[in-house]
């Protein structure tokens, strides 16, 4: 059973945790384990800060650092030190895809996943992730082709059925004209409210708003919005204040409750980096990048 497994993976990592404070693996263990069971609060920043520090050339610590960061810029900063760290785990280089995707630059996504799939040309979650960008690029006939070929590997368990499904109801979604796709529409709002067994469901979910906004799906998009705000799960603020794709949020005031949560989640979160700059215990990869993104949404320097 899933939750079995998840808490005996949390009992492990507690158990050591209890032996030795300082083993920044389990610390990347925990943060990822909390992210992916919908947690966004502070104490996966704090593992995640953890992590770098008493683990720092295990690139497992700068991916669960990305996932606690309530920003795209910085997490793109902390999967390109995984991927510096170990250009042959490819799966930090498909996150860095996605954080560009989110803050606008899909074409360079497109480009840094291409990246991954040329040293492993069959890469599941890089293949989705193509799947992805070219839905919001609006190349439905090559993203069809790219769900072809993953279509078999659904079977051979290579590839989970619940994101293959969601990535086939957004490509019938955005084929259909608006009010037409209701039972795909039906299994996405149910994806984004957390009520199906589909790991890491709020990124899926992110994604999909971002593809359907992007391609002008307004109404849609703005209903998974909604139903993730329901389920808890808060946009990260600098993807919804810089990104050319979120406009639509910003223009509607309706959806301001969400872009103040978003900002409030975003500015705990800084503090907690100040904080461990303050202490030395910030990651040096994130320095600049830090000031950089205050300055670009408005903050005072430090």
């Amino acid at each position: 059973e899933p939750n079995e497994a998840i808490a005996h993976m949390n009992a492990w990592i507690n158990r050591a945790l209890e032996i030795d404070r300082e083993n920044g693996r389990a610390w990347a263990l925990l943060a990822l384990l909390e992210y992916g069971q919908g947690n966004q609060g502070a104490s996966v920043t704090m593992s995640g800060l953890r992590a770098v520090r008493f683990a720092p050339r295990f690139t497992g610590s700068h991916v669960a650092l990305s996932v606690g960061l309530s920003s795209s810029f910085l997490s793109l900063q902390a999967t390109r030190e995984a991927a510096r760290l170990d250009p042959l785990y490819l799966y930090p280089p498909t996150m860095s895809a996605g954080s560009l995707a989110t803050l606008g630059r899909t074409e360079e996504a497109l480009a840094e996943n291409e990246r991954a799939l040329e040293i492993e040309p069959d890469l599941s979650i890089a293949l989705l992730n193509k799947v992805g960008f070219l839905h919001k690029l609006g190349r439905l006939e090559e993203a069809t082709e790219v769900l072809n070929r993953l279509q078999p590997m659904v079977a051979e368990g290579r590839v989970n059925a619940g994101w293959f499904q969601g990535l086939s109801d957004e490509n019938v979604l955005l084929r259909s004209e608006p009010g037409e796709a209701k039972e795909e529409l039906h299994r996405l709002l149910a994806l984004a409210s957390g009520e199906l067994p589909v790991p890491y469901w709020q990124m899926f979910a992110h994604a999909s708003i971002d593809k359907l906004g992007g391609r002008g799906r307004i109404a849609e998009a703005k209903e998974l919005l909604l139903r993730l705000d329901q389920a808890g799960i808060v946009e990260e603020y600098d993807g919804l204040a810089l990104s050319p794709d979120k406009g639509w949020v910003r223009e509607e005031p309706s959806l301001e409750p969400i872009v103040q949560k978003s900002k409030e989640k975003f500015e705990a979160t800084m503090a907690i980096l100040m904080d461990a700059r303050a202490k030395g215990e910030l990651p040096a990869y994130l320095e600049a990048p830090l000031d950089e993104l205050r300055s670009r949404l408005g903050y005072d320097e430090p």
